[in-house]
């Protein structure tokens, strides 16, 4: 009876539609026989068969509510199926699986669900498979084919420069481009390649050098096979699109809106031509019209701005190498500034322009404090740029975005909200991650260079809040979410407590590091990372090299205890104290680790004795670390990591305080 039911509301637009209607015939007459009905059941047997037309109409009536019911049942698992989808197409993969997983809750055999979510943990199978434990990775590493993001596969081509010339109309929801790449084969001629597009753009030609060449939309992959093979030589390719969207809030798979509040444009959106996300690395001209009464913000320097009659063409130009195109474009109440060698220009939406002068000062002073840290601000021009709908901040090639929402709490999130985007510029524009745990060498050292920027402003007590806040992230997100190592996270595939893993343990390890090598030594490996790498990619093994080779020590124990391993520091204690005569006390304390793979680390302990409190910078190491003082009276407190320096866990003591009367926190 289930199964038959669930085939009726499989099929129900039609059956039920003619149901409701009979069940509407059927209640007419009811009401209409309800009067006569007890003597009809009181009368004789020839009178019967109205009883067992009333007993029909009401089992009728039954059927069409359980229908209704199993038919509104199955939308509302639909719903989910279709959100997974959504958010599939987006990039969103976790989501889009806590959908599949909702919508198979309700509905258990459904094949179509069942086949999207086996996809995507064969596509985390075959991920975990393929990620190394160690750190050495040279080569952007390819996923399975299917469901993997199209910007993670390595390309056979190289590109050495980009142009882009598109017409925007907010008001329509349009965007229509023409893109020059200038490429050339990496090793051996190509008889077809592929560029990558958003699947809703929609290609009308394309040529190689100069020539008409074939081409296929296949996802969001656009195969061509030119005339020629493309060999070693650089040849230009042309590629024409478009998209059209619907409604003021559709959005490009990634996200991204083309509205008549705004536009913005992300790599992530794959809504211009490339070889992939992740192998992006050229000077960048961007024209682009739009209408009179909007402004436009694109990498590098703007370096034209023509009045059209009714349009505006704005011409932005980024001679040195650029990690992907992002746009913005809005009605903006803009300003513009010199600032030593650069220009300095915010843009923010009418209602919010009082607070351009403050976004002026404090991105001119952000940037002083990296240029300082890290190396000069390479590009001509930085931009602070609001974008609708946008959900926080978002750190592009020479600008960064803020959601309006963000915007308006500006004094909620304080400096440090923006410092994190302004340190994109050196950590994802400069340096471009790659491979497994790419995230960590991008968002990690984004949020810890904002913690050292608070401390520039703030001193010790800026940073101290800054690490006490990213270690009850950590210890949220992980109590809500499974942890991996920083060194599996990828961050086209988040899985569970991503966030908490790379921004608060990622910048913890980073402070970490500066500790156990020294202020110095860490800022010098900042600096000479940034120079090192700058106009190219680096992977985590990149890192690791470069730390040992700067501080002159192995460091491979600390990249694999806390890169290639989840979870934290933990450990145990138990105490005691043996007065020795003469105002002597001799005070030992044991350290367990309970661990397979005890941690190292330096700690440090504090004594809070009755006339003074000493601090003992102590390391830690093995199942079992003894520390013995002596000291002229018993400690009234003993505290371990007082600063938190180390993302340690709570200690837990073994055994009560000694007679002595100690007591520990």
């Amino acid at each position: 009876m289930v199964a038959v039911s669930r085939t009726l509301c499989a099929m129900w637009q039609l059956p039920l539609l003619i149901l409701i209607a009979a069940d509407f015939i059927a209640i007419v007459l009811l009401l209409a026989m309800m009067g006569r009905l007890r003597a009809v059941l009181a009368g004789p047997r020839s009178k019967s068969w109205l009883a067992a037309i009333c007993v029909a109409l009401l089992l009728l009536i039954c059927a069409t509510a359980t229908l209704a019911w199993l038919a509104a049942h199955r939308r509302h698992a639909q719903s989910h199926y279709e959100a997974g989808l959504r958010l599939l197409r987006r990039g969103q993969v976790q989501e889009a699986r806590d959908e599949f997983e909702r919508h198979l809750a309700e509905h258990p055999d459904d094949p179509a669900a069942r086949e999207a979510l086996d996809k995507l943990r064969r596509r985390r199978e075959a991920a975990g498979s393929a990620r190394s434990h160690k750190l050495q990775i040279r080569e952007p590493q390819a996923e399975a084919e299917g469901l993997s993001h199209p910007e993670r596969r390595p390309s056979p081509l190289l590109l050495t420069a980009y142009q882009l010339d598109a017409d925007i109309d907010p008001d329509a929801h349009t965007l229509s481009a023409v893109a020059r790449l200038r490429l050339q084969a990496k090793r051996k001629p190509l008889r077809t390649f592929r560029l990558s597009l958003g699947e809703p753009l929609k290609v009308t030609r394309v040529t190689v050098a100069g020539s008409a060449a074939k081409f296929q939309r296949r996802e969001d992959w656009v195969h061509i096979t030119p005339l020629a093979k493309l060999d070693k030589r650089p040849t230009e390719v042309v590629i024409s699109y478009s998209v059209q969207l619907t409604g003021q809030d559709e959005m490009l798979p990634g996200g991204d809106v083309i509205s008549d509040r705004g536009v913005y444009l992300r790599p992530e959106s794959r809504w211009y031509p490339a070889l992939g996300y992740l192998e992006f690395r050229a000077p960048v001209k961007t024209t682009v019209t739009v209408p009179k009464a909007y402004y436009v913000v694109a990498p590098g320097a703007l370096i034209a701005q023509q009045s059209l009659g009714a349009q505006t063409r704005f011409t932005w130009d980024c001679p040195q190498p650029a990690n992907g195109i992002a746009l913005a474009v809005g009605r903006f109440r803009s300003k513009t500034v010199p600032h030593g060698t650069i220009t300095l220009g915010v843009h923010l939406f009418p209602e919010h322009s009082q607070w351009a002068d403050d976004y002026l000062q404090e991105a001119g002073r952000i940037l002083d404090f990296y240029s300082a840290s890290f190396g000069p601000y390479p590009f001509g021009q930085f931009d602070v740029v609001e974008v609708p709908l946008f959900p926080g901040g978002y750190g592009p090639t020479s600008f960064v975005m803020l959601g309006e929402a963000t915007v308006e709490d500006r004094d909620s999130l304080g400096p440090a909200f923006l410092a994190h985007e302004i340190a994109h510029q050196w950590w994802g524009s400069v340096v471009v991650p790659q491979g497994a745990g790419a995230g960590w060498l991008s968002e990690a050292f984004a949020e810890y260079s904002s913690f050292l920027y608070m401390e520039h402003c703030r001193g010790p007590a800026g940073l101290r809040r800054c690490l006490d806040k990213a270690k009850r992230g950590y210890h949220v997100a992980t109590a809500r979410g499974p942890e991996e190592p920083i060194s599996y996270t990828d961050p086209m595939d988040q899985v569970g407590a991503y966030s908490g893993v790379i921004y608060s343990k990622g910048a913890f390890v980073l402070h970490m590091l500066r500790r156990e090598i020294g202020d110095a030594s860490f800022l010098k490996l900042l600096r000479t990372f940034a120079a090192k790498y700058a106009g190219g990619f680096a992977q985590l093994g990149d890192f690791r090299d470069l730390a040992e080779e700067v501080s002159g020590r192995k460091l491979g124990w600390f990249f694999d205890q806390w890169l290639n391993r989840s979870g934290t520091m933990e450990f145990s204690y138990q105490f005691t104290t043996r007065p020795l005569g003469r105002s002597r006390t001799r005070t030992t304390i044991d350290v367990f680790q309970e661990t397979a793979q005890p941690y190292r680390a330096k700690l440090t302990i504090r004594l809070r004795l009755s006339s003074r409190v000493e601090d003992h910078e102590e390391r830690i190491q093995g199942p079992t670390t003894r520390f013995t003082y002596l000291t002229d009276s018993p400690p009234l407190d003993i505290d371990f990591d007082p600063q938190g320096d180390l993302l340690l866990a709570p200690p837990r003591q073994r055994s009560a305080p000694s007679p002595a009367g100690n007591a520990e926190r």
